[in-house]
Order: structure tokens, then C-alpha cells, then sequence
């Protein structure tokens, strides 16, 4: 690490003009010769230009994730159709870490379309102070982080357990590592997932399938990003019928439950 940092000085020696690049790090060797003027604390992480409502940053001091608040652009705004979707367009959260909070403002724009108002109508007034009142508690998440390294160093099992659940509005899916050292204990929420329920009607044994492929599609991916060696690898319902489907397929069943249930192993095999 030592010599990674030597040579980003003498990079900087011998290109001067660098130094007008804003520098950010979690080690304190890596900043300490530079000019005030580089240093920075956080450091935002959506790179687009657009304002938005809900926004990442990365605090380089703590090492933390944080979540910034700005609702300044839409308090004085007329609730409308148009305007929620945008205003939930602008809710930035990549690794789905609020999803429980996002999955909320879905469904309220959901029961919005239902009412098949215009988009510049304002909606029913029972709507409208729901979302007033879901957009007066967004502040809250400005006292809320999270530590952005999944730290596994030392560590003498680790564990990676993915849970999936859903109602008749929303299903979610979330994945932890239980990681062990020292003979204590550590969790850790890796990332999270959530859809709004299809408009259409569907029975909850269905979208709690939904939920599980939903799950093995993120483990997917989170599989492909950590570069750490899993000692066991647990997915959690709590759908009996779903669970049922999974443990006596290929079995004949319809169409729907048959798809979706043979994409799980597929998608979870080690």
C-alpha cells in the first residue's frame, strides 16, 4: 500500500496540473500531502447532473455510505401523476439498500395509475396526503449510513444467506453475509431488491415464487461481485407451497410455476 501511495505523489509532481482533480480516500496516507483544495470528505456517487430527491454519497472520512435528502424541488409542487413518477424516477439507490423505503413510493404511484386520472389532474385528496406525508419522512434517512466495506479480513466462515418474502402490494428480496471472527459475530446487508406486485391480480403462492427468482437472480450477480471464498450458501422463504414447487420439480405443474421454478437451480448453482 506504501508504494501505491509513493507513486501517486510523484505523480503529482510530475504532473502538476492534476492537482486541480478533486482527490478523495479512506486512508489518511493517501491525502495528507495533498493541497487543501483536493481533499475532499464525500464524495457523491451519482455522476449524472440531473437533481434528484434521494442521492448516495461515499464518506471518505468514516468510511461509510450515507444517503442525502433534498426535497426543497418538489414541497411546492402540485401532486399529480406526472409529478410523482418523476419525483420517484429521482429516488437513487443502486444497491436497493432502502428498498423497504423506494417499494413504498411504488406503490402509492401504482394506485395512482389505477385510478386512470390524467397525468396533470391532481389526485384524490386521500392520495395526496399519503405521498405529502411519505415525502415529510424522506428527511429521516439523512441521520441513516452504512459502512461501505464488506469487511471479511480474519474471518473464519462466512456465510451468505438470501431471503425473499411478499405480499399481495410488493415483493422484496435482501442478501447478508454472517461472517465469523474471533469467535464473534458480524452481519452484513450486501444489497436488496424490490418489485410492485402486476396490476393484474395474481395469487400470493405466485408472487412469493416471483420473489425467489428474484432472489436467485441477485445472488447471481452479487455471486460474479464478491471475490471472497463462501463457506455456505443458505436462501430463505417462508411460502411453503413456493418451497414445495422448488423440492419436487420437474414434476408436471402450469406454465407460470414451471418456468420460474426451473430458473432457480440454474441460477444458483455453485
Amino acid at each position: 500500500m506504501s508504494g501505491d501511495i509513493e507513486k501517486m505523489h510523484q505523480q503529482f509532481e510530475i504532473h502538476p496540473q492534476d492537482r486541480f482533480l478533486k482527490q478523495i480516500s479512506n486512508h489518511p496516507g493517501v491525502v495528507e500531502d495533498l493541497v487543501e483544495t483536493g481533499k475532499e470528505a464525500k464524495l457523491k456517487l451519482d455522476l449524472e447532473k440531473t437533481t434528484r430527491t434521494l442521492v448516495i454519497s461515499w464518506n471518505s472520512k468514516e468510511d461509510t455510505l450515507i444517503y442525502e435528502v433534498n426535497t426543497s424541488s418538489i414541497e411546492c409542487q402540485t401532486v399529480t401523476k406526472r409529478t410523482v413518477l418523476s419525483q420517484v424516477a429521482q429516488l437513487y439507490d443502486p444497491l436497493g439498500l432502502l428498498a423497504p423505503v423506494v417499494i413504498l413510493a411504488k406503490i402509492k404511484l401504482q394506485e395512482m395509475w389505477k385510478l386512470k386520472v390524467d397525468w396533470d389532474d391532481p389526485v384524490p385528496k386521500e392520495l395526496e396526503t399519503l405521498w405529502i406525508g411519505y415525502q415529510s419522512q424522506l428527511s429521516s434517512l439523512n441521520d441513516w449510513s452504512i459502512d461501505r466495506l464488506v469487511e471479511t479480513s480474519g474471518a473464519t466462515n462466512i456465510q451468505l444467506h438470501g431471503f425473499s418474502d411478499a405480499s399481495m402490494k410488493a415483493y422484496g428480496v435482501c442478501i447478508y453475509l454472517r461472517v465469523t471472527a474471533d469467535e464473534k459475530y458480524k452481519f452484513i446487508l450486501v444489497c436488496a431488491k424490490s418489485k410492485v406486485a402486476p396490476i393484474k391480480v395474481v395469487p400470493l403462492p405466485r408472487l412469493e415464487l416471483c420473489g425467489a427468482v428474484l432472489l436467485a437472480k441477485l445472488y447471481k450477480t452479487v455471486q460474479a461481485a464478491l471475490k471472497i471464498k463462501i463457506d455456505s450458501i443458505r436462501f430463505w422463504s417462508d411460502s411453503m407451497i413456493v418451497l414445495g414447487w422448488i423440492r419436487f420439480f420437474p414434476y408436471r405443474r402450469e406454465i407460470f410455476e414451471a418456468n420460474r421454478v426451473a430458473e432457480i437451480p440454474e441460477l444458483t448453482k455453485t
